[in-house]
């Protein structure tokens, strides 16, 4: 299936916080969301947020080797032909690096900072159908699990 038509698009998105459970409760509150948890290679706890058995984000607490220009905050995940061709272009744009793909903890997957301090993961082509939370449903999220379990520290 060609996937091209999504370049560009956001795919994913992740909530970083300094209070997870207060930032659970208010979700929870607002929109009707229950989590599952999810494992994390990282010094952090992280969860699936689930809207009618579907995932629809993931949330996590900072790890404690998390980059230093890291706030909380949402994350955005979009879709890219090629990371580092995305990364160049924010860098040539204003950006900054915050993980690079080729760092080991990434796994392929890049995270900038814009130029107003905005977050963002750059996942490529043949990453994406793990990032599409709103279209995954529980009984195969294993691989949003997987991947999220990956990236728990690009999220932060």
């Amino acid at each position: 299936m060609d996937s091209k038509h999504i370049v560009g698009k956001i795919v994913g998105a992740a909530y970083v916080t300094n209070d997870l459970d207060e930032a659970k409760n208010f979700y929870a509150n607002v929109f009707g969301w229950s989590y599952r948890p999810a494992s994390t290679p990282f010094d952090n706890q992280a969860f699936l947020a689930l809207k009618d058995d579907a995932v629809v984000a993931s949330m996590g607490d900072y790890p404690a080797d998390r980059h230093p220009d890291s706030k909380p905050g949402w994350r955005i995940i979009i879709a890219v032909e090629d990371v580092e061709a995305a990364i160049q272009a924010a860098v040539e744009s204003g950006g900054k690096i915050i993980l690079s793909p080729s760092d080991k903890r990434a796994n392929g997957v890049g995270m900038v900072q814009d130029a107003d301090g905005a977050m963002l993961g750059l996942v490529p082509l043949e990453a994406v159908s793990k990032f599409k939370f709103n279209q995954q449903r529980m009984e195969d999220d294993n691989q949003v699990v997987e991947r999220l379990r990956r990236l728990s520290h690009v999220i932060g």
